[in-house]
């Protein structure tokens, strides 16, 4: 069973380790409910209408509070539309 994104949406998986080059943000530190930075992700599946350029593998920062959760297959996914993401992260 796979799982593909529809419209504009790009699914990712939330992503907790330290990036090459980034701050790494606590994992107790996102439990606060005042905490308001960015999170991290890792796309999974793009929808059709995404017109971002954004694929498959490529990691994502958006705002915390944007997006939908969502539990696949046990594991919590993020749907997120394309508006809200603030970038790619390269690596180079």
């Amino acid at each position: 069973m796979i799982l593909q994104a529809l419209r504009d949406e790009v699914i990712v998986r939330l992503v907790t380790q330290e990036h090459q080059g980034l701050i790494k943000i606590p994992e107790n530190a996102v439990k606060f409910k005042n905490y308001d930075g960015e999170v991290f992700g890792k796309v999974l599946s793009v929808g059709p209408k995404h017109r971002l350029g954004v694929k498959v593998g490529d990691n994502l920062i958006f705002q915390r509070h944007e997006g939908k959760k969502l539990v696949y297959q046990g594991e919590t996914l993020r749907v997120v539309k394309e508006h809200w993401i603030m970038g790619v992260i390269k690596n180079g």
